[in-house]
């Protein structure tokens, strides 16, 4: 991973959430109420970062 504005960190959150939207997505099961939350939370995690980045 480059390092870059974006702290390694939200990187993982990004890729974390990416994982579970394709086993939601093309395996068909869905996903456990507990993992919906970490992904919002991931989700204001990173959205709150590029906030705090110039030029975003």
């Amino acid at each position: 991973m480059k390092n870059g504005p974006v702290p390694r960190e939200i990187g993982r959150l990004l890729k974390q959430a990416e994982e579970i939207r394709i086993v939601a997505d093309y395996s068909g099961d869905s996903i456990s109420p507990d993992d919906a939350r970490r992904l919002v939370e991931a989700a204001e995690t990173f959205v709150t970062t590029l906030a705090t980045l110039p030029g975003f």
